[in-house]
């Protein structure tokens, strides 16, 4: 996970939004490192609505689940 997590971190830091977000996507087991990865990256890249807006939807599905470690979507 860690792999993935630094490549999507990667593609985001570099502009490649679109890139990052289909690979995080296609993560089974999304971490919350994966997610701050792709929230950090849309921030510092200077994304800050989507950064918040997946940031929200993070929270929610967060929120509803028993296991805070690993997260399938």
């Amino acid at each position: 996970m860690a792999s993935w997590t630094a490549i999507i971190y990667g593609y985001v830091r570099k502009g490649r939004k679109e890139e990052a977000l289909e690979l995080f996507l296609r993560v089974h087991l999304k971490n919350l490192f994966a997610w701050t990865a792709l929230i950090s990256g849309l921030i510092q890249s200077g994304n800050g609505v989507d950064a918040v807006g997946l940031f929200v939807k993070m929270r929610s599905i967060v929120g509803a689940s028993a296991n805070l470690a690993m997260l399938e979507i």
